[in-house]
């Protein structure tokens, strides 16, 4: 079997990119993947892009086809025949027509045939290891060579670097932005309407947990805030473990049609065509009708492994992922029970760095440990101090004895409404009836206890 270790016309095909598109195409491979001039396996093209790189870093400008031809040529070492070789090399380069769509994919599989000669070269040098190296230290070499390998697939973007001087005009820039356009930030809001006012918008890298008891409806408040962010139009990825894809979306259908859930679970809506009409429309708008909300169910060995998998293999970069919810998630710790406080400190600890990762906001749910006192604090139901030290805002959904109080001043009660609901497509059409039940759920009370850089509030 022959493993395919170069291809000579994707390489000749990312230089010509660079000469047609100039320095928009050559900043692109860098802040994408910190594209680099030892993935080329052809010494000349090699050579090529270092000479561009070299420019680009001095004046910001990438040298022409024929400047860079001519700088080649002309390097002192260079005998006759390198430069019959670049001539060629050249008229590849010239020919290597390349699409401005297709320069990342190129340039990762370039990056990939790379990755693989150094593998195999690492492999064919084990054998000579073995007999002059104890087992543990060549394993031990291993690893770290397929860390270092690791850290190409997934570098540090020039994204996730900031020049304190050099890049104050993007701090000005981006201050403007959240002032003018939040939505072109990529702000995260908890969900919370009042807090959302008064308090700064979450930003990419963060970890938003919500903590409460067992069913004072953590999920729905997660559900929340996944609505009130795609409503801005953020693209949005829901991971649940308890309750399967399809009844979380059945909530979110009850939310922005005003049909009641169980509608949608007896399958009683079915005999209703206008609410049906009513629940397509809603849905269609909600968030703009290209943008679409994707639900993975991950009923069993939910770790952050797998949130990591999901996130990468989405089809499209998430700005919000709610996990529903990492109280219910694995450690993937051997030998350690999942509520343990090391097997927590490992979940909420590698959320974090998930988030920072693929550069989105993780909104999450954290289970009150059992009983705790009705006023929460950080370290309630957080079983370790972990969970409460790498979240960036904490929100506890409490009962308090204001809520209390006031729900006794509520009466339960029922009524039949014959609501006219409108067809969508004939304002004239018959009325619809359904019965509708108005009832004092009770209050609570969400108060902020952890939050960085920002005031702590409560709301009812």
């Amino acid at each position: 079997m022959t493993i395919k270790v170069e291809q000579q016309s994707f390489e000749s095909a990312i230089l010509f990119s660079l000469f047609k598109f100039g320095k928009d195409a050559f900043s692109e491979i860098r802040k994408t993947i910190n594209f680099s001039s030892e993935f080329f396996s052809n010494p000349i093209k090699r050579k090529v892009f270092e000479i561009i790189e070299e420019v680009y870093k001095k004046d910001g400008n990438v040298l022409s086809y024929s400047g860079a031809y001519k700088y080649i040529c002309g390097l002192p070492e260079a005998t006759t025949e390198d430069r019959l070789v670049t001539k060629e090399i050249f008229k590849e380069i010239n020919f290597a027509h390349i699409k401005k769509e297709d320069i990342i994919p190129y340039a990762k599989q370039i990056r990939e045939f790379y990755i693989k000669r150094k593998f195999l070269k690492e492999i064919e040098s084990l054998p000579q290891k073995f007999s002059d190296t104890p087992i543990p230290e060549v394993l031990d070499d291993l690893i770290k060579f397929s860390d270092k390998l690791s850290k190409m697939i997934n570098p540090i973007s020039e994204d996730n670097v900031m020049k304190f001087k050099g890049d104050l005009d993007k701090r000005i820039e981006y201050v403007r932005e959240v002032d003018e356009n939040p939505e072109k930030a990529k702000l995260i809001k908890t969900g919370f309407k009042n807090f959302d006012k008064f308090n700064p918008m979450l930003d990419v890298g963060s970890l938003y947990l919500i903590q409460g008891r067992t069913n004072i409806g953590k999920s729905m408040f997660m559900m929340g805030c996944a609505c009130r962010n795609f409503e801005d139009k953020k693209k949005t990825i829901v991971i649940t473990i308890e309750m399967n894809a399809r009844q979380w979306a059945f909530r979110i259908d009850s939310r922005i049609s005003g049909i009641l859930h169980e509608e949608f679970t007896t399958g009683r809506l079915n005999k209703d065509k206008i609410l049906i009409d009513l629940w397509k429309e809603r849905v269609k708008k909600f968030g703009g009708e290209e943008n679409e909300m994707l639900l993975y169910w991950v009923p069993s060995e939910c770790t952050p492994e797998v949130v990591d998998v999901i996130i990468g293999t989405n089809p499209f970069k998430p700005d919000l992922v709610v996990v529903d919810y990492a109280g219910d998630m694995k450690s993937g710790i051997k030998g350690l029970s999942d509520y343990d406080e090391k097997a927590q400190a490992e979940i909420y600890s590698k959320l974090k760095q998930i988030a920072g990762k693929h550069n989105c906001v993780i909104a999450s749910g954290i289970q009150t440990k059992r009983l705790a006192g009705k006023r929460t604090t950080t370290e309630d139901g957080a079983r370790t101090q972990i969970a409460a030290d790498k979240s960036d805002i904490l929100v506890a959904i409490e009962q308090t004895k204001d809520d209390e109080d006031f729900i006794k001043e509520n009466v339960e009660y029922e009524e039949d409404d014959l609501s006219a609901v409108p067809d969508l497509e004939d304002p004239n059409a018959p009325v619809a009836k359904r019965k509708i039940s108005l009832m004092a759920k009770g209050r609570l009370t969400a108060r902020i206890i952890k939050i960085r850089n920002a005031k702590k509030l409560k709301t009812h």
